[in-house]
């Protein structure tokens, strides 16, 4: 673990790491092998390996989401939201639960609880993810008290907290709390607010955070601008908006030439600086320079011409 976290100075609870609302803290008593610079891809394949010493290798590959998926942080802030727990010391509701774990299978927990929680499916594409299952699917027919236990003491233990959190998909203990959903590039935006509205009026923090603040909206309008310039000097006023948030038919990649989409990533962010998270929200648009035929001396001319010298410095 980098262990960043618990005593960073913006955890309102110094020494501790909670990681849900109301929930317990996850820090206290966790052996850290590595840390820091220390916890890094080598150290990792070293010991999983068994060796001592760093080994160099690995792709750092991930899995694509679908064309048309957006990322929704559930859990924004501290307290933000409320917790889905099982009363744990009700012994009838932890008999069925174990019963539960006894009968359900994994094919259950993916459909009813994983499907549910993101949405998939509801034909809103703005505000849902496209759910998917990877590996081996045969998991799907063992039950569930294979990987979390069936034995009823566990349920009030604290230990057995991970367990609980299958409850509401099976309503023994249906949630009441309304859903809270910010799409990532949303997320900094929203963290800054409560950061702003938590610090005291007058105070170090509260004009550090109006900074940071309005520093962030300064850089979501200056990359918003600048994209909108750059696709009406490529694609021209009229066909701009249109070629630019084009989404490909289903089946078909989001772009036909990665070597060029990463060039014309390189290329916007050597003119215009670099894209933060909010920034790459703009992935389709260059993903279609790209499908379109743009080149490399195209999206340099356009950037150069959106993108100012002295306006790169400011921001």
């Amino acid at each position: 673990m980098y262990d960043d976290i618990a005593f960073n100075p913006e955890n309102p609870r110094p020494g501790t790491i909670i990681n849900k609302p109301n929930g317990p803290d996850v820090y206290k008593g966790v052996p850290k092998d590595y840390i820091g610079d220390d916890a890094n891809v080598e150290n990792f394949y070293a010991v999983i390996s068994g060796n001592r010493s760093g080994i160099h290798g690995g792709s750092g590959k991930v899995v694509d989401s679908a064309p048309n998926d957006f990322i929704f942080i559930y859990y924004s802030d501290h307290g933000s939201s409320g917790s889905l727990e099982m009363p744990t010391g009700d012994p009838v509701m932890a008999n069925q639960f174990v019963e539960v774990l006894k009968k359900k299978h994994a094919a259950n927990a993916y459909k009813k609880m994983v499907k549910r929680r993101t949405l998939s499916g509801d034909g809103d594409i703005g505000h849902t993810s496209h759910l998917m299952q990877f590996g081996d699917i045969k998991l799907n027919k063992d039950i569930l008290a294979t990987y979390f236990g069936a034995n009823s003491t566990n349920v009030n233990d604290s230990s057995y907290l991970i367990t609980s959190k299958l409850t509401n998909a099976f309503s023994f203990a249906p949630s009441t709390t309304p859903s809270t959903r910010v799409n990532q590039q949303d997320v900094r935006l929203l963290f800054l607010r409560l950061k702003l509205e938590k610090a005291l009026n007058s105070s170090k923090e509260k004009i550090e955070a109006q900074k940071e603040l309005a520093a962030e909206i300064a850089h979501r309008e200056y990359v918003d601008k600048n994209v909108q310039l750059i696709g009406k000097l490529l694609f021209g006023k009229e066909k701009s908006s249109i070629m630019m948030a084009n989404v490909r038919p289903t089946g078909q990649p989001l772009v036909d030439d990665w070597d060029c989409f990463k060039t014309i990533m390189k290329t916007y962010e050597s003119n215009c600086g670099t894209l933060s998270t909010y920034g790459k929200k703009n992935s389709r648009a260059f993903a279609n320079m790209c499908n379109t035929g743009i080149s490399e001396q195209q999206m340099a001319a356009a950037s150069s011409q959106a993108c100012p010298k002295e306006n790169i410095l400011a921001i």
